[in-house]
């Protein structure tokens, strides 16, 4: 089975196409057991419509699975994660929108990151508009980093990237999304102010060791030269995932948060993640870029 990702091009259409085409060449030649594997595009009959085909995953991204299997060991899942933006970051390409939606984990129970590239090329050409969600060509804005939202840079960087990571660790040990008591409007002004994710009560039965929230805490540092890089995270994944105990409760919540408060970005991904599991099909040529 597959998965199919339905891109509208609403403007300067062979441009924007041959964009595309040289991130999906580009995405093709990824190999990495944490990269999503690229299977092929297919073109429609309409000349606006663009689709990309990749495996279908069948366990969700790694926040649902986490949630449904709490028994499974999330130091090794962030571990993987973890493994593939630095693989990543060693050929010079940056994911762009790390966050758990964007991390889907495979029959074998391995994650694979996904959805980064394409969509930003056409988020900075204005082609697409993404209704409710606030989404810029930077990434989704609880996980950006101060330097993105304020307007600092442009692009995403590695650092950019890893402060995402750190906001990925306290999402899957949490399965909380990074301030999800606040509105969507509310982060940005948030961060500017220097407001970051409290560590959770308890937080030792989560994972959170004292060295990991504090790799946690520099990863969500200020300054960019100030975060760790994603190999410093991997080598001290790699060792903590040994060390790893099942939560008496996953996940255990701050006194006073519900499990059914749902925040604007969870709906959203539960859209999202509706719409990768039911493809529609429509008449079309696929082109495998094998």
């Amino acid at each position: 089975m597959v998965a199919i990702k339905d891109l509208r091009i609403h403007e300067d259409t062979n441009r924007i196409s041959k964009e595309l085409c040289r991130e999906i060449i580009g995405w093709k030649h990824l190999s990495h057991p944490n990269i999503l594997p690229l299977l092929g595009v297919s073109v429609s009959l309409d000349p606006d419509s663009f689709r990309i085909l990749t495996r279908w995953m069948i366990n969700g991204n790694i926040t649902e699975y986490a949630r449904s299997n709490p028994e499974v060991n999330r130091l090794q899942l962030l571990f993987e994660v973890a493994s593939g933006v630095a693989y990543l970051h060693k050929l010079g390409v940056v994911h762009g929108d790390l966050k758990g939606a964007n991390i889907l984990v495979n029959d074998e129970g391995i994650a694979c990151l996904a959805d980064f590239g394409l969509m930003t090329i056409l988020i900075e050409n204005g082609t697409i508009s993404l209704s409710a969600t606030a989404v810029s060509s930077a990434g989704t804005v609880p996980w950006m980093s101060p330097e993105l939202l304020s307007g600092k840079i442009s692009k995403p960087t590695p650092q950019s990237d890893c402060y995402a990571l750190g906001m990925v660790i306290y999402e899957v040990l949490t399965g909380l999304p990074p301030f999800h008591d606040l509105g969507k409007h509310a982060v940005t002004p948030a961060v500017q102010r220097g407001k970051r994710p409290k560590r959770p009560s308890k937080s030792k039965s989560l994972g959170f060791s004292n060295a990991l929230w504090k790799l946690v805490v520099r990863c969500l540092h200020k300054s960019p030269a100030a975060r760790p890089t994603a190999q410093d995270l991997l080598q001290y994944l790699q060792r903590a995932s040994h060390t790893w105990t099942p939560p008496p409760v996953y996940p255990i919540l701050e006194r006073g948060v519900e499990r059914d408060q749902t925040s604007d970005y969870e709906l959203e991904n539960k859209v999202k993640s509706a719409r990768a599991r039911c493809p529609s099909f429509s008449l079309s040529v696929l082109c495998c870029v094998l």
